[in-house]
């Protein structure tokens, strides 16, 4: 008579996953302390623009340019130190041959028609009344009024922020974390994670422009 043993529990199991994956846990406790990291910078922002008569945009775009390189750069070297490459970050492009060629025209569609989508929502910018209009609602939006460029030299630092996050958030996010960490199934977290990174991510990509693009044009 054999006598089964219990399933591991979830703390066994990610100390185990710590033990066999010690660089990819790096990463995460790194994604963990960026967090705490921007919400302390954030407070200490507003407390900066409130104390202080001078704008301090720059320097808080700045520190955000700095801590997302940072951060994408560890992420990308604890990926490569666990012995995997770039590759399966998803740092590669989609196949437009072969016998998934299918999902590289997928993807490059879905990507035209929501940068079309994007640039839909710039057609009112083309008059004064326009970028007016979304400079008022701009303001209206909590933390935004932080980074929001005035001069020449905060709008050329917004546009090298605007890059530096496009960038590394793709490499934080949809590919260490969500991609290869969660729904790739290397670290043992549970499965309701995945789900709600996923919807996290789909309501970012799709669901946030549409919702801010309304609000915009309807003056709140």
């Amino acid at each position: 008579m054999s006598i089964s043993s219990a399933p591991p529990s979830l703390a066994e199991r990610l100390v185990a996953a710590v033990a066999s994956e010690p660089a990819l846990w790096f990463g995460m406790v790194a994604i963990v302390i960026a967090f705490i990291y921007a919400e302390l910078s954030t407070k200490a922002a507003r407390r900066r623009a409130r104390l202080q008569t001078e704008r301090a945009a720059l320097k808080t775009m700045t520190e955000t340019i700095v801590m997302l390189w940072l951060l994408g750069g560890i992420c990308l070297v604890c990926w490569l130190a666990s012995g995997r490459d770039v590759i399966s970050l998803g740092l590669n492009l989609p196949a437009l041959t072969g016998e998934n060629a299918w999902r590289g025209w997928a993807g490059w569609a879905i990507a035209c028609v929501f940068v079309l989508f994007l640039l839909s929502q710039l057609l009112p910018l083309r008059t004064s009344e326009g970028r007016a209009e979304m400079a008022k609602a701009l303001e209206g939006m909590e933390g935004v009024d932080l980074i929001q460029p005035q001069t020449g030299a905060e709008h050329r630092r917004f546009q090298l922020m605007a890059v530096s996050a496009g960038w590394n958030e793709e490499i934080i996010f949809r590919g260490f974390l969500l991609g290869a960490l969660v729904l790739g199934g290397i670290l043992p977290l549970p499965e309701i994670v995945g789900y709600i990174l996923v919807a996290l991510g789909v309501a970012e990509i799709f669901i946030l422009p549409i919702v801010l693009a309304k609000r915009w044009r309807s003056g709140q």
